[in-house]
């Protein structure tokens, strides 16, 4: 009886010690950096359990048999950036010239409109005229000439589209035009929310500039905020700002719903260096955005983090942020336009960057988490 016993308990521990084998084999992971979130790593197998605890220069993941019996811990290293909150000059340009209208002309016949017929649409990428690119309103006028028709072709959505177009001669110049209002890019003031000294790229904004429109690049300039209009229930407010075209600091390369990134070639001689933090670690309560409302320096002002939500897959709008500082709602009434991408701080951490004001309540406004907005 003792002997069976025996060989049962000893094939019990023998396949336990196997299934254990196998667990923390497909448990094992490897240092990671802080924005690898916690969440983003295989999950151990039962019997191993796994648990976090964080400090000051990061995060160990502790596991351990039965949550009993330590097996390893595995310790993250801290990452440090440079902190943003400043302004920046944004210009951004297109493949072609944007469309922001279609444009009446006014012939000897009386208004005609050349694309009324069309589904032209704000946003949509002017690209070339009977297969000449234009980006300029004298490229146009070239490709056009004297012509009654052309082949027109319209970029949307990363598909193209061709038009055959009646021209119309205006009645004033005498110029055959194809009536459409056009722009080569889009210009903004909006705020600086980290560079990473690893490479040296930037990310800004927290949201895409006009998602409708794809663009092929641009730059960021060094801008200066020279006043705003305060918000109010039902209309945002806005910082007012001006930039020097020819004090380039970066180039764009990405335009996404998660901001603009690029590489940075401004001064960082001055700039302060901040840990970052993850989506794991941010809870509701007392935290501060670097922001700036008057000259280039940014400020700190105080904020509450209302409302976190857990989200597995890269996506914006992951805080619901309130101004709480007295200063800043004394003088902006909250959050501005123009305020997007600066960057939230949490215990002492940069843990992620305003994003959208609320029309109804500009005290109150989105946050994106810093762990999407890095990988760009």
């Amino acid at each position: 009886m003792f002997k069976r016993i025996t060989s049962v308990f000893l094939m019990l521990l023998i396949c336990m010690t196997v299934f254990t084998g196998i667990a923390i084999e497909r448990s094992m992971v490897y240092d990671i950096t802080a924005l690898t979130d916690i969440d983003d790593i295989e999950s151990p197998v039962y019997p191993v359990t796994r648990t976090v605890e964080e400090d000051e220069d990061g995060q160990t993941l502790i596991y351990k048999l039965l949550n009993l019996i330590p097996l390893k811990k595995v310790s993250t290293q801290s990452r440090s950036v440079y902190l943003g909150g400043v302004p920046l000059g944004i210009n951004v340009k297109a493949e072609g010239l944007i469309i922001t209208a279609k444009q009446d002309v006014i012939t000897s016949h009386g208004i005609e409109t050349p694309f009324d017929a069309a589904d032209i649409k704000s946003g949509d990428i002017l690209v070339s005229i009977d297969g000449v690119a234009v980006h300029t309103q004298k490229e146009i006028e070239d490709a056009v000439g004297d012509k009654n028709n052309v082949t027109v072709v319209i970029a949307r959505g990363g598909k193209k589209y061709s038009y055959a177009v009646k021209t119309a001669e205006d009645v004033l110049t005498g110029r055959k035009k194809i009536g459409l209002w056009l722009r080569d890019g889009i210009s903004g003031i909006g705020t600086l929310t980290y560079v990473d000294p690893s490479n040296m790229r930037y990310g800004a904004l927290g949201h895409p500039i006009d998602e409708s429109t794809e663009y092929i690049g641009g730059a960021i300039y060094g801008a200066n905020i020279y006043g705003y209009i305060k918000g109010e229930k039902g209309k945002a407010g806005e910082l007012s700002g001006s930039y020097d075209p020819s004090d380039v600091i970066g180039s764009i390369d990405k335009n996404n719903k998660f901001g603009i990134f690029g590489k940075y070639r401004g001064d960082i001689a001055s700039k302060e260096m901040i840990p970052l933090g993850s989506k794991s670690t941010v809870k509701p309560g007392k935290a501060y955005i670097y922001t700036t409302i008057d000259g280039c320096c940014s400020k700190r002002y105080e904020i509450e983090i209302i409302k976190c939500n857990v989200q597995n897959k890269a996506d914006s709008k992951g805080m619901v942020i309130r101004i709480t500082d007295k200063e800043l709602l004394e003088r902006t009434n909250g959050i501005l336009q123009g305020m997007s991408g600066s960057p939230i701080i949490q215990n002492g951490k940069l843990i992620g960057a305003v994003t959208h004001v609320f029309i109804n309540d500009p005290t109150k406004g989105f946050g994106m988490y810093i762990d999407f907005m890095l990988p760009n």
